[in-house]
């Protein structure tokens, strides 16, 4: 339990091994825990955030629960022109992510003149790479115009988080 987190009921925080002995002069290591719960100290049962950081301010909180104490989240949204700046950057790295990967061995100045030919003249290979790019750039578009569209910031999660 080296690494483990704590809450402190008194000071409604969360706090180290370290930091509960320093404040109640309990050793969560090596005390029971009835003992630490008579002190109103609690071993956290974490929870991962569930909220995209980039659209929500987010805040933890604590709940007892038996023995342990539970975190929960919440969420505020952002102001929605920020999550929607947020989310085009998003969908943006993630259209560069897969456009790199489709391109595959090709370079620019090659995707360029493989391109320019017809859908007869390509290779087989060269037709994937294309489709590949295409698909991309057209996911891109319709993300881009959804996330305009959007009337708030959990219809922009919908769509940066399907």
């Amino acid at each position: 339990m080296a690494n483990h987190l704590y809450y402190l009921q008194s000071v409604d925080k969360a706090l180290s091994p370290y930091e509960i002995k320093r404040s109640t002069g309990l050793d969560p290591e090596t005390v029971g825990v009835v003992a630490l719960n008579s002190a109103g100290v609690y071993p956290i049962v974490d929870v991962d955030n569930p909220y995209d950081i980039r659209l929500y301010d987010v805040t933890k909180s604590y709940t007892i629960n038996g023995t342990n104490a539970d975190e929960t989240w919440s969420k505020t949204d952002k102001d929605l022109a920020t999550a929607k700046e947020a989310a085009k950057k998003i969908v943006k790295e993630e259209a560069e992510v897969a456009a790199e990967a489709a391109r595959g061995e090709y370079g620019a100045v090659v995707l360029i003149a493989i391109a320019s030919k017809t859908s007869a003249q390509r290779s087989a290979n060269e037709t994937v790479v294309i489709d590949s790019l295409k698909t991309t750039a057209t996911n891109l578009s319709n993300d881009i115009i959804a996330i305009d569209a959007a009337t708030d910031v959990d219809a922009i999660d919908a769509i940066v988080n399907p």
